[in-house]
């Protein structure tokens, strides 16, 4: 994997264009997934890296894939970093968690990002017997701070808005596609980030060498929809 020397997203203050931008970029890659039916699981600031940085340009790469799965897969654990989990993840009974929880994982991104999250008062559970309580508290925190996003401005406003769709049951959530989708509808992509450079895709999909399920020949039609992302916003 090529070293980053700009970093990761944790402890990064970004502009709020840098912050759309990221946004944008992560839900891309995403939806890039989806095409493979597989699921990043630990979307986080720490797993984003930094490829560029200008006035004009704010470039990321989706880090870490070391818990990457199939949406059929089921798993032993409760994979992820907490704070950033959906809620589907805790529920032993659910039976395919899909990009939707990706998505879920990329809203508490952005929601820290651009609005903050104090973690600190809400240490994680020490125990399982905890974890129940510990999460509708959290949960509590994050729609509390959606709620309280200022719609006066019109970023606040298109922020919400998307945020809102984000942070429900997984049945009503949008995926990446969606989400992506309303992204554009509402202009957000248009007016509040920056311009995405027509090879940027590429800066992204430099891990596929580390997803064995993705190692495998793309036809021109998967290359033709990979450049005509660029012009959904």
């Amino acid at each position: 994997m090529p070293i980053y020397p700009l970093g990761s997203l944790a402890g990064c203050s970004l502009t709020e264009k840098e912050s759309v931008t990221a946004f944008r970029q992560i839900l891309v890659g995403l939806m890039q997934l989806k095409n493979y039916d597989i699921l990043h699981r630990d979307i986080k600031p720490g797993n984003i890296l930094i490829r560029k940085r200008t006035p004009k340009t704010f470039q990321i790469v989706l880090a870490d894939f070391g818990i990457a799965g199939k949406y059929t897969e089921q798993s032993e654990y409760f994979y992820g970093t907490a704070y950033y989990k959906a809620p589907e993840i805790f529920d032993e009974t659910a039976k395919v968690v899909d990009d939707r929880s990706d998505v879920w994982s990329t809203g508490i991104v952005m929601l820290e990002k651009m609005y903050g999250l104090d973690k600190e008062i809400f240490p994680k559970p020490k125990s399982d017997s905890e974890r129940e309580e510990w999460y509708a508290n959290w949960q509590k925190e994050v729609r509390r701070k959606v709620e309280g996003i200022n719609s006066e401005s019109e970023l606040g406003c298109l922020m919400k808005i998307m945020l809102q769709r984000i942070f429900v049951d997984c049945g009503e959530r949008v995926d990446a596609w969606r989400c992506h989708g309303t992204g554009s509808r509402i202009k957000l992509w248009s007016r509040h980030s920056l311009t995405l450079r027509a090879r940027w895709w590429r800066s992204w999909v430099k891990w596929v060498d580390g997803v064995p399920e993705m190692r495998k020949q793309e036809n021109q039609g998967n290359r033709e929809r990979k450049r005509n992302l660029l012009n959904m916003g």
